[in-house]
């Protein structure tokens, strides 16, 4: 951890053995307002050391995961997942908000969500959170939907139907109309192609004319559609 003023480093932390491969690692830095700057991993204290304050300041480039400073500017990208990043501003969290952030990114597993105050709670119907340490609930979103609390995902409506709405919490009744057909998940039907039919409402596929036959126009229902022969319009 580096905090650098007009370019130049003020304080830095290095470790051994700080990243594991393959290791989840919840992972809090701060900066009090004498610049004296601490780093924790999993809520346990790791080193401090006195820097400075970070420069209020425009930048033209702002990365996470990787650094704008020359040198090291010229370095790739962080080889890894980030769950999520907050930043507090005019705000050193404490040992004590630390640990508290750290046991509600362990305890809200997949299907909750956490408050500030480190309890954590469902997903409603309808919702979902897919990563441990959520801080909300995502709406299923259209084609998908989610009858029960707790979950990690949506799921898709069946082959032959849609729904066009979010944070659906029964499974998808709007069948396609004859003439249309919807793969599982659809938000919406797709007419039949020339030449194609789907005779009965919640079809999955449409189904090539007979030989001989063909279809005028997409988007008519094709119990009504007028048929005819090939050669002729």
């Amino acid at each position: 951890m580096s905090v650098f003023l007009n370019g130049i480093d003020t304080g830095t932390y290095t470790g051994s053995n700080f990243w594991l491969i393959g290791t989840y690692a919840h992972v809090i830095a701060t900066v009090t307002s004498a610049g004296f700057m601490t780093i924790y991993k999993n809520a346990e204290f790791a080193s401090s050391v006195a820097g400075n304050v970070p420069a209020s300041t425009m930048r033209t480039l702002t990365y996470v995961g990787r650094s704008p400073w020359y040198p090291w500017s010229s370095d790739g990208y962080l080889n890894a997942y980030i769950a999520y990043v907050r930043i507090y501003n005019d705000l050193a969290l404490t040992a004590t908000d630390v640990a508290t952030l750290f046991t509600m990114s362990q305890d809200c597993k997949a299907g909750l969500y956490g408050f500030n105050n480190g309890s954590c709670a469902s997903c409603a119907p309808g919702y979902y959170s897919a990563l441990s340490g959520s801080s909300s609930c995502a709406a299923c979103p259209a084609g998908t939907y989610q009858t029960y609390a707790s979950q990690s995902s949506c799921s898709s409506c069946y082959a032959g139907f849609y729904s066009a709405t979010t944070a659906k919490i029964i499974s998808c009744t709007e069948s396609c109309p004859a003439g249309y057909f919807s793969a599982a998940g659809a938000s919406s039907c797709t007419s039949c192609a020339f030449g194609t039919n789907a005779a009965s409402i919640g079809m999955s596929s449409c189904t090539s004319c007979t030989t001989g036959l063909a279809t005028t126009l997409p988007q008519l229902d094709r119990q009504a559609a007028l048929h005819v022969l090939r050669g002729h319009t």
